[in-house]
């Protein structure tokens, strides 16, 4: 059995929590796709509506979730020797 850390529980269940709703606005709109004949517009405008709420829930539990560190934050070993090494590699690599 794998064990899944209480911060991705807590990440799953804060977008399926959030994104379970959207699920009856999508069988409502196919519903009416075979019951009806709706605009294309009509669709286009619910689509549109449904694809925004799935990125708003995506990027709320990406700003809650998903920890954000300034540029090098995790290279703290780097230093100015390694980044003329690496230059360096590249100069040389370059066909």
């Amino acid at each position: 059995m794998v064990r899944v850390a209480p911060f991705f529980d807590s990440r799953c269940s804060f977008t399926g929590d959030r994104l379970s709703p959207l699920l009856l606005s999508v069988d409502t709109l196919f519903s009416s796709l075979a019951d009806s004949q709706p605009t294309s517009d009509d669709f286009m405008i619910c689509m549109d509506s449904i694809y925004n709420e799935i990125v708003f829930v995506l990027q709320a539990s990406a700003e809650l979730y998903i920890p954000e560190f300034r540029k090098n934050f995790l290279k703290f070993w780097w230093d100015a020797e390694l980044s003329l090494l690496k230059k360096s590699s590249i100069e040389t690599n370059a066909v």
